[in-house]
Order: structure tokens, then sequence, then C-alpha cells
């Protein structure tokens, strides 16, 4: 889709076959005042670039400005156009629906392009990207937009919001594109990951994507809320301690930066981030296991992730067979037990203080920290 923005008409134009037009006559003159409505449309985008275009190309080039490079305008208006095409078998009713919708789509972005190029070229700005952040909730009513068609397509056109979707979200991809605000967030959120010290934990990347999107979109409660969602639809992946320090991590960091006013409201007076506190409330009922408190939290943590593998089988082992349970006081017993292994060694640790059975080191070697927590978790019981 590499066109060039003046090409822009007859791109929309060759998306439009004829034989999409409704065959009755009426109708058909309802729909020849949206397309001319939609040339205009295409007219002003023209009128707008007339005097950019060569800097439009150096933006298509170094994508940086990804609401207002030339390629992603036209990705849109290409969906749009593809929305035509899926109209004509939706039926004569939701077919003008479409063109209603789109209609708006197309005023919408135009504005977004209206307050978006008067900075746009403005050099004196430190990082030409911060614009980005000014216009941000625009771009959120844009795609909203979008995912509103979603109830008038089948499930094959999904990939197709998905699309723009990812095209307009995909604003880390380079060092160059991350606004001072968002790298100093960025590195506040990896400090507070560090404390389960391993990356490789499940859905550490979904962890960091998902908290960065949030923070870039406060002002988009719907956004927000799913991107919550669909963090919860995740829960099921883990495992009961995944899941504890999950919940508690992100009503932290949602607490710090989702505004609680009343334009950020969801459903049933509830924003996102009551929405999220109470499922966290009913979802931690439904844990038989209650978090050990705050400090103890992190100090068993600390001791556990300090651990060698060698040191964490034997601990986890020993650990099961003295038969302890989250009831008791776990912090004590688990330093009872490090210190104990420590003290003779993992090489040829016997486990018969334990048990009638012998650890063998090499088999504790493939265990990862993904496994640490789970075997940690196991443990607990």
């Amino acid at each position: 889709m590499k066109y060039e923005l003046v090409e822009l008409e007859q791109y929309i134009h060759d998306r439009l076959p004829p034989e999409i037009l409704p065959v009755d006559e009426k109708l058909r003159e309802k729909v020849a005042v949206h397309s001319h409505y939609l040339s205009l449309q295409v007219q002003r985008l023209r009128t707008i670039f007339k005097e950019d275009l060569a800097a439009m190309k150096d933006l298509e080039r170094a994508r940086i400005y990804v609401p207002v490079h030339a390629l992603s305008i036209l990705d849109i208006c290409g969906q749009l156009a593809n929305w035509f095409q899926a109209a004509k078998e939706k039926g004569q009713n939701q077919l003008m629906e479409f063109y209603s919708r789109i209609d708006r789509l197309l005023s919408d972005l135009l504005q977004i392009l209206q307050k978006t190029l008067p900075a746009a070229f403005d050099t004196s700005l430190p990082i030409p990207f911060t614009i980005y952040n000014d216009h941000l909730p625009h771009i959120r009513q844009l795609i909203d937009g979008i995912s509103d068609l979603k109830p008038l397509l089948d499930h094959h056109n999904q990939p197709v919001i998905d699309l723009v979707q990812t095209e307009i979200t995909s604003i880390w991809a380079s060092p160059r594109e991350v606004t001072y605000h968002l790298l100093e967030y960025t590195t506040r959120l990896l400090t507070a990951l560090s404390e389960i010290k391993d990356r490789t934990v499940p859905n550490y990347s979904h962890y960091l994507h998902t908290a960065v999107l949030i923070r870039l979109n406060y002002n988009s409660p719907k956004y927000i809320e799913r991107c919550i969602f669909k963090l919860i639809e995740k829960m099921d992946e883990m495992n009961n301690l995944e899941k504890l320090i999950t919940i508690d991590f992100y009503v932290d960091e949602l607490s710090k930066i989702v505004p609680l006013k009343s334009d950020c409201l969801i459903s049933d007076e509830h924003s996102a981030l009551d929405q999220l506190k109470a499922w966290t409330f009913q979802e931690k009922k439904k844990l038989e296991k209650p978090l050990l408190a705050t400090q103890q939290q992190k100090e068993l943590e600390k001791l556990f992730l300090d651990l060698s593998v060698d040191e964490l089988a034997a601990l986890t082992y020993g650990a099961q067979k003295a038969g302890f349970t989250r009831k008791d006081d776990k912090l004590n017993l688990f330093r009872q037990i490090i210190a104990f292994i420590r003290t003779i060694g993992t090489d040829n640790i016997a486990i018969d203080s334990f048990a009638n059975k012998t650890y063998k080191p090499k088999e504790a070697a493939k265990v990862s920290m993904r496994a640490k927590l789970r075997l940690l978790d196991d443990a607990l019981r």
C-alpha cells in the first residue's frame, strides 16, 4: 500500500466499485450524496497536505509521526473502503449505517490532521514525537469509532480492526519514538518488575506493554477497560502466586495513573480502576491461600529469588516434607531451612532430614525462574 498522498482519491475510487451501490433508485441517490461527501473530504485532505508532500515523504520513511504520515492515513482510508465493500452483503439499511459512520470517521480523521499538522513541522520541539500526546484523545476517538463498527461486521473482519489499532498504537518501535515521560515511566516499570528479577516470568512483556498502553491512554476509559480485561484473561494462564503478584502490581500502578473523575466512567458509575479493584477483591476471595503480610512477603521473595537452583530444589522438597502451610510462620521456617541447606551444602546434601531420599543436583539444573515461582507456589500449599 505504498501510495503517494496525491493518489488518495484514485485509491479510494478503485476500492469502491460501482456494483456495491444499491439497486433502489432513491437509496442510490442517498449513496451518491455520501460518495460526493467522501470525495470532498478527500479534496480537503489533499489541500491540507498540498504544501507538505516532500515533508510527508520524509515522515513516511522515518515512520515517526504515526497519526500524520501518509501511509497511516491511506491505511485508514483503505479500511474504510473495505467496509464499503463489506456493506453490500449486509443489506440496504446497514449499508446506509455504514455510510453514516464512515462520514463521522472521516470527520474525526480530518480533526486529527488539523490539530496535528501545525505542530508536526515545528522544529523547536525537543522531540518531534511529543506532539502525539497532544492529540492522543482524538486518535482514540477514531479507534473507538472504528471499533464501534465491529457489530456490523462478521468475525472475519476483526483482523481489519486489529490492523488499524496496531498501526496507530505501534509507537514504541524504536527509542527515537519514546517521549520523555514514557521513557521515565518505562524505567519505573522496569524497576518495579525487577523485584521479580527474571524477565522470563510468564507474560512479562505483556505486563510492560499493557501498563505503557494504559499510561498513554489514561484519557480513554474504554481503552483502559479493554487493557484491564485483556489482562484479566491472561490471569487464567498464571498460577496463584503469579496472579497475586500481578493483581497487586496493577492495582498499585493504576492507582497512580488512572484519573478518578466523572469523565472517566465506563458503566454503572464505576471507573476502570474501580472495576479492577472490585475484580481483585473477588479474585482474592477465590484464592484459598491469602497473601503473606506485605513486609514478610518481600523478605520471603528476596530469600527465595537469591537461591541457586540446587538450593531451590532442596528447599522446596524439604519445605513440603516439613509439612508447613500458608498459615504457619513461613518466613522463619524458610530461613531455618535455607540456613540448614547452606550450612551443609547442596553438592552432597542428604534429604534424609526430611525424607528417605537423596537429592540429585543435576535434576535441578533445568529449573528456570518460571519454575521457581511454580515450585514455591506448590510448596506453600
